[in-house]
């Protein structure tokens, strides 16, 4: 564990000593991100054989894609895996990277641990054209003193599909529901101070809390996307359709106990957000005694075009496994 933790510190530090590098040198050289961008990126990612990259047809052929180009540091080949305005986050809770170079910035740590990366998918949940995907992974190798090194997480990413068919990382938040080992970097809120509207993700959560203790079930309704999926047990089945997604909910009103559903963190990417959410649920059963269970959520919400965010996957039980 000793040298789990290490290894983990080792590459959070390589990954703020790339980013700072980088963002020093640019200053120096006049550059912006535009400028790394466009150097780097360009509508058709050109390999050096003069092939090109080829899109992945399915959010498996992403992740798979981007096993390879980690472990052949291929970082041109990571960058044609993202959406225009996907986002990475490399550290539990830790900040939003965006475009080529932050991104770029934030795999050269992995590169220069020099190991290789194991990435295996565990569960997918499909909304249209939107995929939520979790990942167990790990990367291992030996350090520059000749110790061998292995760590990992279970990474929440979330793909999109685009016209072609074609599936992009819109979100890859490596570390899950992991908490940041600094509380103060924790991007928590205290949900007093969150306005009960659905201009923000932070307000659907709020207001699912009050729909389901108020066991509203055409409230909780209007929170959904016509394509919304619900999965209500760990690694189950998603319910799709509002029929089914009231039928999943039912469950909790016939308990007749009270959510507790506090955000943790909100990942946003252009109109779509990954929500972390811990969540609890109690009350009196039927036998008279206290009872309480809960979990810690991984949500995806999209923005419509009159700025409201809906429900595409309401994945309850986040990363746990199925027993």
């Amino acid at each position: 564990m000793k040298n789990l933790n290490q290894s983990l510190k080792t590459l959070m530090a390589l990954i703020a000593m790339s980013f700072t590098l980088f963002t020093t040198s640019s200053a120096m050289n006049g550059n912006t991100l535009g400028d790394y961008t466009n150097n780097v990126k360009t509508t058709e990612n050109v390999l050096s054989n003069g092939g090109e990259y080829a899109p992945s047809s399915t959010p498996q052929e992403a992740l798979r894609n981007l096993e390879t180009y980690i472990n052949t540091q291929d970082m041109k080949g990571i960058l044609s895996l993202y959406h225009d305005n996907g986002v990475f986050v490399n550290q539990p809770e830790g900040a939003i990277l965006k475009g080529d170079a932050e991104i770029s910035a934030g795999f050269q740590g992995f590169f220069d641990l020099g190991g290789q990366a194991d990435i295996q998918l565990r569960n997918m949940i499909r909304s249209g054209d939107l995929a939520l995907m979790v990942v167990d992974w790990t990367f291992a190798g030996t350090d520059s003193e000749g110790n061998a090194y292995k760590f990992g997480a279970t990474a929440t990413d979330v793909l999109q599909q685009d016209e072609n068919g074609n599936w992009y990382y819109k979100i890859d938040n490596a570390f899950g529901v992991a908490k940041a080992e600094n509380k103060a970097n924790s991007a928590s809120i205290d949900k007093k101070d969150i306005a009960l509207s659905s201009t923000t993700p932070r307000g659907v959560l709020k207001k699912l809390e009050t729909y389901l203790n108020t066991k509203d079930m055409k409230g909780m309704m209007s929170l959904f996307h016509e394509e919304g999926v619900l999965v209500n047990q760990p690694e189950a089945t998603p319910l799709t359709g509002y029929d089914a997604i009231s039928g999943g909910f039912q469950g909790f009103f016939d308990m007749g106990g009270k959510a507790d559903i506090n955000v943790r963190n909100v990942i946003s990417a252009g109109d779509i957000a990954l929500v972390i959410v811990d969540w609890t649920y109690g009350g009196i059963g039927a036998d008279g005694k206290p009872y309480e269970f809960g979990a810690t959520a991984t949500d995806v919400l999209e923005r419509d075009e009159n700025g409201n965010w809906l429900y595409r996957i309401d994945n309850a039980f986040g990363v746990a496994k199925a027993n």
